[in-house]
């Protein structure tokens, strides 16, 4: 299916496939050091983006973004997947990867975690599976019942298992995790007890 852009949008994807064809393409093989970009080739790369527009494209504008939309974002992604010469995940040439519920926050906590992202100073990951759960939410068995307050550095979980998965194999020392976990209350009027 070819969707007709709007001029704007046709010329960002143009400005980015001569970035990926002229840049990125010609240094594949040469990159990466296991899963990440060798430093002096990621400084290099972010200097190129942010002269090209493309730094935090997804970071809305009233925080300091591009504030790209989904479309436009799409489009940039699709360029910089037609090359190897990036790492499969946590990409930061464009920016710090900034977690969508960071966006949510409010307060305290919005300055604690969501501003030191934006700008670069705090990385997060995320803990996804259990042993018996894959990837399926509705399967998971961590409570997070006993949750208290995060600020005063108290807070609690419980499980059957300590065996979740934290992705955080491009994120050495993350300042923040965030966990996928179910309310016992939820899980008892889904049946299920924990």
């Amino acid at each position: 299916m070819e969707i007709e852009l709007p001029d704007e949008l046709s010329m960002l994807r143009d400005m980015v496939r001569r970035f990926v064809d002229g840049e990125l393409i010609p240094i594949e093989g040469k990159s990466l050091d296991g899963q990440r970009l060798k430093p002096e080739i990621e400084a290099r790369l972010t200097a190129r983006c942010k002269e090209l527009g493309l730094w935090q494209i997804d970071v809305p504008k009233e925080l300091g973004g591009q504030g790209l939309g989904v479309l436009g974002r799409s489009i940039v992604w699709s360029e910089l997947g037609r090359t190897v010469a990036l790492p499969t995940r946590v990409v930061r040439i464009l920016g710090p990867d900034i977690r969508a519920p960071l966006y949510a926050l409010e307060g305290e906590m919005r300055e604690r975690y969501l501003m030191p992202a934006i700008r670069g100073e705090r990385e997060s990951c995320f803990a996804q599976t259990e042993p018996d759960a894959g990837s399926d939410p509705g399967a998971i068995s961590l409570d997070i019942s006993g949750f208290k307050n995060p600020l005063a550095g108290q807070f609690s979980l419980e499980s059957s298992t300590t065996d979740l998965t934290v992705h955080y194999s491009a994120v050495p020392e993350p300042s923040a995790v965030f966990v996928l976990a179910l309310l016992a209350s939820t899980a008892r009027r889904r049946g299920r007890n924990l």
